[in-house]
């Protein structure tokens, strides 16, 4: 029995320092990776993007001023293709009043091998995921070998992820062991959340342009998922600057969505919300920590408001969100010596609809 009791705790302890070098070796801080780390049945909003939904909405300041969860199924420009799977993969864990999605990839092919894996590689070992893989290879070329000839050996380190990132503990230092994340609950905020650089103001214009081919049938293929599987979901376009080719094919995707009788907010056109172009993008395409706040306040009271979302702030099983909310204005105070709450505060008495 001894010989048995000796073994089971070998095996327990071995689990939990691979499951710990794994974690390290596949770079795995990204919002997809703390999705899974909050309780089933323990989310009420899902928002599914890529970098732009990161940077944009607080989930910790959303959870302190209205009560309710935001779970972040984000990658950097991650592919639209992927939205389809990532709902599929919030099912099997979560049962979200609603699913944001963000439109702006929508219009884009960003089916390149970091992109594809800045969502995949954080998705859990599933046949979803084998799923997710499969249908970004179809609108990729990226496993085509140097013969310009479709190869299985190359997409094989899609699909089994630790071959590519075994050999990275050559490369391993002290950040990848640290406690310190950049994301928090989802929402990012580091050094360059915190930067203002000056964009040119984006007014938006009215022309139509069509979706391409692929665009059009990967939005179809997801709005009849969607239509099949009877989630809530809200489309929504980000505040930032966009190439004229990219509004007029928005304005199709706009169209489509909502003929087939789904809502679309687009943040360009609100006649009471508009990001400040000289103080609140870090970018042309990103809200800085600024623009962040003041889009939670806005939008967390819209989500709030119009799905009836629960209140979990005296609910102790959601202790971990007040605690994550003080790390972010710990963090925001050490990269800027200001208090996040005299900021908020700005904020907060700005504008009505924030109260």
């Amino acid at each position: 029995m001894k010989k048995i009791a000796k073994s089971l705790v070998f095996i327990f302890i071995f689990c939990l320092l691979w499951n710990y070098t794994f974690k390290i070796l596949w770079m795995s801080d990204k919002p997809i990776t703390q999705f899974y780390e909050e309780p089933n049945d323990s989310l009420d909003v899902i928002y599914i993007g890529s970098s732009n939904v990161f940077s944009s909405f607080n989930t910790t300041l959303a959870f302190n001023e209205y009560g309710f969860a935001t779970g972040m199924l984000a990658g950097a420009s991650q592919p639209f293709e992927l939205v389809k799977y990532l709902i599929k993969e919030s099912e099997k864990y979560q049962k979200p009043a609603v699913y944001v999605i963000d439109l702006y990839k929508a219009c884009a092919n960003t089916a390149t091998e970091g992109n594809i894996r800045n969502t995949t590689d954080a998705m859990k070992f599933s046949l979803n995921r084998f799923d997710a893989i499969n249908a970004m290879l179809k609108y990729s070329d990226i496993v085509k070998d140097d013969s310009n000839t479709k190869s299985k050996d190359n997409a094989l380190y899609y699909y089994f992820s630790f071959m590519l990132y075994h050999n990275r503990w050559k490369n391993l230092s002290y950040d990848d062991f640290s406690e310190s994340r950049t994301f928090y609950k989802g929402y990012m905020l580091s050094s360059e959340a915190i930067e203002v650089n000056e964009q040119d103001n984006f007014v938006w214009q009215d022309d139509v342009q069509e979706l391409p081919k692929d665009n059009l049938e990967i939005l179809n293929n997801l709005l009849d998922y969607i239509d099949s599987s009877k989630v809530n979901v809200l489309f929504i376009v980000p505040n930032k600057v966009y190439m004229p080719s990219v509004n007029s094919q928005m304005n199709y995707a706009i169209k489509v969505i909502e003929d087939r009788g789904y809502e679309v907010i687009n943040f360009n056109t609100l006649d009471d919300f508009r990001g400040d172009y000289a103080t609140e993008f870090m970018d042309y395409n990103h809200y800085n920590v600024y623009g962040a706040t003041k889009y939670t306040l806005y939008f967390g009271k819209y989500l709030k408001e119009h799905y009836n979302l629960p209140d979990h702030r005296e609910d102790e099983r959601y202790s971990s969100w007040y605690e994550v909310y003080e790390r972010v204005k710990e963090k925001y105070k050490e990269l800027t010596g200001n208090n996040f709450d005299d900021m908020l505060s700005k904020y907060k008495s700005k504008k009505s609809y924030f109260s």
